[in-house]
């Protein structure tokens, strides 16, 4: 492959992945709306608010799902285009965000558990397992913070993605 046909194909993918990115920041709107629903110590308000708001749980659960498979095609495509910078650094990179994406849409079952529960007049357990969903947040959000200090790697040694946003990547993997 010439160098122009080179440039224009990480051009290109380079776009597809800035895409997907932007897809994945604004398809997060599902989760910051389900959190309304929840009421802090008072299983039976947060039932009451899920089973009264049901559609809207159940779709905000379902964009969550797509939200994991759009995070994960832009993983892909970040793979294909930072490969070569870094075989090693590019596989870390993917295998973190498919843990963290599978993490992720497995704890979605609790959700769905849950709204069982609330239908069946158990508030008591369906907010355990609303408790349990968010409590497994905290393990998938460390993968979902380690996959950038790869990236960043990635980005500072390849050679045409910006170096100041690489280190920014890696730092911000701290958090």
């Amino acid at each position: 492959m010439n160098e122009l046909n080179l440039y224009v194909s990480q051009k290109r993918k380079a776009r597809l992945a800035g895409i997907g990115w932007t897809i994945v920041a604004f398809a997060a709107w599902p989760d910051m709306v389900r959190k309304t629903l929840f009421v802090p110590g008072d299983a039976v308000a947060t039932g009451r608010n899920i089973l009264v708001n049901n559609l809207l749980f159940r779709m905000s659960i379902l964009g969550d799902i797509a939200t994991e498979i759009a995070f994960l095609l832009t993983a892909l495509i970040l793979f294909d285009l930072l490969r070569e910078a870094g075989k090693t650094a590019a596989r870390a990179m993917l295998s973190m965000v498919v843990i963290a994406v599978t993490m992720a849409i497995l704890k979605t079952g609790a959700e769905l558990a849950a709204l069982n529960f609330f239908e069946a007049n158990d508030p008591a357990h369906g907010n355990l397992l609303i408790e349990l969903f968010q409590a497994s947040a905290v393990p998938t959000s460390v993968f979902f913070g380690l996959w950038m200090l790869p990236l960043g790697y990635l980005f500072f040694v390849s050679g045409f993605m910006p170096k100041a946003l690489g280190v920014f990547l890696m730092i911000g993997s701290t958090g």
